[in-house]
């Protein structure tokens, strides 16, 4: 599992290194179109602490959907083609591949992130504390992996499912309370927002409440736990059924 795992993952660094406009839009134009917008629209009715705060989810926000989409894209190469059946016969499965390549797309995103935080933060004269927003996204990326794992789970049982899960970032971004503290949130959504794990980091990044984050690594850890069991199933699934060699 470990050698799958070292594997998929220098395989996601060598393609975005060999791919020249990827780290163009990874460290410049995913923050510079996702960020800096609503920043300067924030600008005309926060106050200064809470620009701070809103500089930092934001760009939580957008490492979770830069990382998603960009393995949502190769999920679905792979999912239409015979490499997924390759994957499921090979050790560590799947479960290696979700691990290995998201991780290391996530590890890519999470210095953009931080360069982000710090070239914004310098140039809008607010603190900079990139190792904080580190810490926080840190935190993420096992609800990352566990998103991943139940979208290839659904894919095995119901094929062409990907386009659906980029509507769910929007409401994914509300639950997570990216735009506004929880206690701005409607009371009819609170109680989904709070079983988010990207809800209590983003709380943390409002508040700087450090037990806040020990909820949202606890909920990552149960939502990974959960997602790779899921997974596991639908692969058991899709072998019972004689799915492998036929066309996704």
């Amino acid at each position: 599992m470990v050698a799958q795992i070292l594997t998929h993952g220098r395989f996601a660094f060598l393609q975005v290194w060999k791919d020249k406009s990827m780290w163009l839009k990874v460290l410049l134009m995913l923050p510079l179109a996702e960020v800096l917008p609503l920043l300067l629209v924030g600008r005309a009715f926060l106050s200064y602490d809470q620009l701070q705060a809103f500089l930092f989810t934001n760009l939580a926000w957008c490492f979770v959907a830069s990382v998603i989409m960009q393995c949502l894209y190769v999920f679905q190469s792979v999912t239409q083609s015979a490499k997924l059946d390759l994957l499921i016969a090979a050790d560590g499965g799947l479960a290696g591949w979700v691990v290995g390549y998201c991780g290391m797309t996530s590890l890519v995103y999470m210095a953009s992130a931080a360069v982000s935080c710090g070239l914004l933060g310098l140039g809008l004269g607010y603190p900079v504390s990139p190792a904080a927003l580190l810490v926080a996204i840190g935190l993420v990326v096992p609800a990352v992996l566990a998103l991943m794992a139940v979208v290839l789970g659904l894919c095995l049982r119901w094929a062409r499912i990907l386009h659906l899960v980029n509507s769910t970032l929007d409401v994914l971004q509300v639950l997570a309370c990216v735009m506004y503290p929880l206690a701005a949130l409607p009371a009819i959504l609170r109680p989904a927002a709070v079983l988010t794990p990207l809800m209590w980091v983003n709380q943390y990044l409002w508040t700087g409440q450090g037990w806040t984050l020990l909820v949202a690594l606890g909920l990552c850890l149960v939502a990974l736990v959960a997602a790779f069991a899921w997974m596991r199933r639908c692969v058991a699934r899709y072998r019972r059924l004689g799915n492998m060699g036929r066309s996704r």
